[in-house]
């Protein structure tokens, strides 16, 4: 497993409402490029998000758990490439968050690999990830969106 953590400089309702927006998924999930389609009521448990990723490969991430504005589980795929399990944790301090952001390997090519394998790759991907995911929460929240 691979975990990142950030601390964004606003409440988790902003954090919330940038994961609870399939729009900006590509923004934020490093190697998504486009959002096609939603099935269901993102975020909700079994909302199923229809992205492009890498510009070529067409796959599917789908809720799993959903507890706003704290925790969401996702299954992300890109296949052949990868199946995870993301956990996303948003835990208030202060008037700041802290993201707690752990992925798993659990199918397709990154999931036959040993966590030793995979894991150091999903750390240095998801440092990004994370980042996108606090600078979007806060443009929202100068912009007075949450």
């Amino acid at each position: 497993m691979s975990r990142n953590t950030i601390t964004v400089d606003a409440p988790p309702q902003a954090v919330w409402e940038v994961l609870a927006d399939p729009r900006l998924y590509a923004n934020w999930v490093v190697g998504a490029s486009t959002t096609r389609e939603v099935e269901g009521r993102w975020p909700e448990v079994g909302a199923t998000l229809h992205h492009t990723q890498m510009l070529v490969v067409h796959d599917t991430t789908t809720v799993l758990e959903s507890e706003a504005p704290h925790r969401l589980v996702l299954e992300a795929r890109a296949r052949p490439l990868a199946v995870t399990r993301v956990d996303v944790r948003l835990e208030p301090e202060g008037d700041a968050t802290r993201v707690i952001f752990d992925e798993s390997a659990t199918g397709a090519l990154a999931g036959a690999l040993p966590g030793l394998a995979s894991d150091p790759l999903l750390h240095v991907r998801n440092d990004e990830t994370v980042r996108r995911l606090k600078r979007l929460a806060e443009i929202g929240r100068q912009l007075g969106r949450n």
